[in-house]
């Protein structure tokens, strides 16, 4: 009957209304109080002394703690489910713009060595810059490193188009 695993659980010798009393005043968070749960219950004032009584007997404010502390902790292990999800996520995603990146450059690189692609001097250097960043992170200053965003204007130079390529940690190889 008493297969009591945890403080919340009910304990041997608890009627079932004090059970269900201590569950109102449990349920009520961390801004509990006695007086809260008999009013949440619907019970008339009356019945405040047996509340009190059964909360002094078997440790209500002990009982809550407990509860409370073990809900703390479940949401802290899955706030850092989620964290870890969602950097998962993120490194997907950002594998796939990499991809799309390394394809755009690869386009780049074919237009120029066919002698179709016109880069003004700004451009050039930018894109040997950001090249540079990719090759050998380690020489990127810090104050440059991620969190920052360098702008390196592609195409033509009469087109208006800016595409935010962020430094990535990486050394990855580009065919073309």
């Amino acid at each position: 009957m008493y297969d009591r695993e945890d403080p919340w659980d009910r304990l041997p010798g608890e009627s079932s209304k004090a059970y269900i009393a201590f569950c109102v005043y449990r349920d009520l968070g961390t801004d509990r109080s006695i007086v809260k749960a008999l009013k949440t219950s619907g019970k008339p004032a009356a019945n405040l002394r047996q509340w009190e009584y059964w909360s002094s007997k078997h440790q209500w404010v002990d009982r809550a703690t407990a509860y409370d502390e073990h809900n703390e902790r479940r949401r802290l292990v899955q706030r850092e489910r989620a964290r870890r999800e969602m950097e998962q996520r993120q490194a997907r995603i950002g594998m796939l713009a990499q991809n799309v990146g390394a394809k755009g450059l690869e386009s780049l690189s074919a237009k120029a060595r066919l002698g179709e692609l016109n880069l003004n001097a700004r451009d050039s250097m930018r894109l040997v810059e950001g090249g540079a960043r990719l090759e050998a992170p380690e020489a990127v200053p810090a104050a440059e490193r991620p969190g920052r965003v360098a702008e390196l204007p592609l195409g033509q130079p009469d087109l208006n188009f800016r595409t935010r390529i962020p430094y990535i940690d990486s050394n990855p190889t580009f065919s073309g």
